[in-house]
């Protein structure tokens, strides 16, 4: 701890002249932002007594598959899976949408036949004419003042709300408005409930089930409650975050996953960089498939990440993210 405690003191003490210098543009705001993200990296992995040399990703080298596919758009919000976990599908659960549902969109253009039943307490797209309304007062309301970029972006607004109520309104496509949890009340929902509900008209049986989960921090909450399910998973793709503070929590995670299901790919999302001290990334896309679709012993990867053609990097104006295992993961 005092070591750690050391180096923040020794980094703060070497930034200030350039603190100083700076300190008259914007990139002093910038300069300041960065650092403070990792002090506080430092400090949250010295308080809950988080060694850095044990940080890393040897234990969930990719298993080599041959028909990885990119579904989404391009940079953030498309993600590498396993083309044999979508033909197998017949529903697809996603939680955490945003305001971007093309992996959504384009999982059922790969296959058709898949339901899709999708959570996020944070969109409010589905009420058609209560969304139109509201878009429509806030169009007039922003001409009226003569703000044109406003107006563009409540434009943009109204387009992604129809766009969201044409992909959700076809009848083997669900929205709700509230988010996965262990308890059930009229903004969270169990999954047992999910399936029992939403599902079990789908036919729903063994190894049915594609999971996209991106709920900014509470997969460490929800992926518990999905590991009760997993004989029943044929592929998951998880965002995982903060991975500087919840490393313990990551690796548990990760541990009782790959009982059932194994890493197919993994991609370092760029947004917020390396875990000082290491080479592994704060925030991290990690593909899986159900060990009952790979061989009895499958080889791992030798590929280094990111894979030119399916790999990109979610923030565009920044580098993407290395990782290879052939020099320690």
């Amino acid at each position: 701890m005092a070591g750690t405690i050391r180096r923040v003191l020794s980094r703060v003490r070497y930034r200030l002249p350039l603190y100083r210098e700076l300190l008259q543009t914007r990139d002093a705001v910038s300069a300041l932002a960065q650092d403070m993200v990792e002090i506080k990296s430092m400090l949250a992995m010295c308080i809950c007594d988080v060694d850095v040399r044990r940080i890393a990703l040897t234990p969930y080298q990719p298993a080599e598959v041959d028909d990885l596919v990119r579904l989404g758009c391009d940079s953030d919000g498309g993600y590498v899976v396993s083309r044999r976990c979508v033909d197998r599908t017949k529903a697809l659960l996603t939680f955490g949408i945003g305001e971007n549902w093309s992996f959504e969109r384009q999982f059922v253009a790969y296959r058709p036949q898949a339901s899709v039943l999708s959570l996020d307490p944070s969109v409010d797209y589905a009420e058609v004419d209560a969304t139109t309304l509201a878009l429509l007062r806030r169009t007039i309301w922003e001409t009226l003042r003569g703000r044109p970029g406003r107006i563009e972006e409540v434009r943009r607004q109204f387009r992604m709300a129809r766009d969201f109520q044409s992909f959700y309104g076809a009848p083997d496509r669900r929205f709700l408005r509230c988010r996965l949890s262990d308890r059930d009340d009229d903004t969270h929902l169990t999954l047992e409930r999910l399936i029992a509900q939403h599902l079990n008209g789908f036919g729903i049986d063994e190894m049915d089930l594609f999971i996209k989960m991106d709920i900014e921090g509470d997969e460490y909450r929800c992926l518990p409650l999905v590991l009760r399910y997993a004989t029943r998973v044929n592929g998951l793709v998880v965002e995982f975050h903060d991975l500087d503070l919840r490393w313990r929590q990551f690796v548990e995670v990760m541990e009782s996953l790959q009982s059932a299901l194994a890493v197919c790919h993994i991609h370092g999302n760029n947004y917020r960089g390396l875990i000082p001290g290491t080479r592994v990334p704060r925030m991290l896309e990690v593909s899986m498939i159900n060990k009952r679709l790979l061989p009895a012993n499958y080889p791992l990867s030798d590929r280094n990440y990111p894979i030119s053609g399916l790999d990109q990097p979610n923030d565009p104006s920044k580098p993407d993210i290395e990782l290879s295992w052939n020099v320690g993961g």
